[in-house]
């Protein structure tokens, strides 16, 4: 079963199923679709003649994400994404490769070069260039990178963080969770990249880094997922343990 890769990305740490109601159009969020295919499918998943034996989300940019029916991840480029990068220069195979590493901060493209010559005292070092990532990789990811770049922004004005507010630019966990999958996805395209050693991208919540590399490409995203599973459990019996508690 193949499906389009979008904020139904959530669907992978929900439990069976997913919201069946659409979410409302938003011009700005080129990668939307409509949940209504995955949460007719998802019901599926109950009945004693059908078997999931695979699921495949598919990026807009070309990165193909398997899930098996035991909850293994495999993350794969597609091969229109390998023709493509063909048409790039290629880097210099005795060179050492790129370091990135994601940090989110405003008015930034939260791209930042990791291990480099002018680092600070946390080893991180220049911002990288929107213009050097249009020269080295191919536009429909720096497309949905820009997009999830614009996303933040939208979120961090809306909650007037630039105010001085100190709010959370997504309050709801469902939009949290699905700007860090997202995230990852993109991260994650960018480590198996010609010329690129690693990603690091951070935990949302605990700052902690998910390190990307080409040898295991799919243990960060099934990392993240666990914890975002168990957050949301652990945030469940919260809610409940707190409505016992009001009775």
């Amino acid at each position: 079963m193949t499906l389009s890769l979008s904020q139904t990305a959530v669907c992978i740490f929900e439990e069976n199923t997913c919201n069946p109601q659409p979410p409302a159009p938003n011009p700005h969020q080129a990668t939307m679709v409509d949940f209504s295919p995955i949460a007719v499918l998802s019901l599926l998943a109950k009945s004693k003649d059908v078997a999931v034996a695979r699921l495949t989300l598919q990026t807009s940019y070309g990165l193909t994400v398997e899930i098996s029916a035991d909850g293994s991840l495999q993350v794969r480029l597609s091969e229109t994404t390998r023709t493509s990068n063909e048409s790039k220069p290629q880097p210099n195979s005795h060179q050492p490769g790129f370091q990135y590493h994601v940090l989110l901060d405003y008015q930034t493209n939260h791209l930042w070069y990791e291990n480099w010559d002018d680092t600070d005292e946390f080893g991180t070092g220049p911002n990288v260039d929107d213009d050097d990532l249009r020269e080295r990789y191919a536009a429909p990811w720096c497309d949905a990178y820009d997009v999830w770049v614009d996303r933040y922004t939208q979120a961090f004005e809306a909650a007037e963080c630039h105010l001085g507010s100190y709010a959370d630019p997504f309050p709801d966990v469902t939009d949290r969770a699905v700007f860090q999958l997202e995230g990852m996805l993109l991260a994650t395209w960018l480590a198996l990249q010609p010329g690129v050693d690693s990603v690091k991208f951070p935990d949302y919540e605990t700052k902690k880094d998910y390190q990307i590399v080409k040898d295991e490409p799919s243990k960060a995203l099934a990392s993240l997922i666990d914890d975002l599973r168990e957050r949301r459990q652990r945030n469940r019996w919260l809610v409940r343990e707190l409505e016992q508690g009001s009775s």
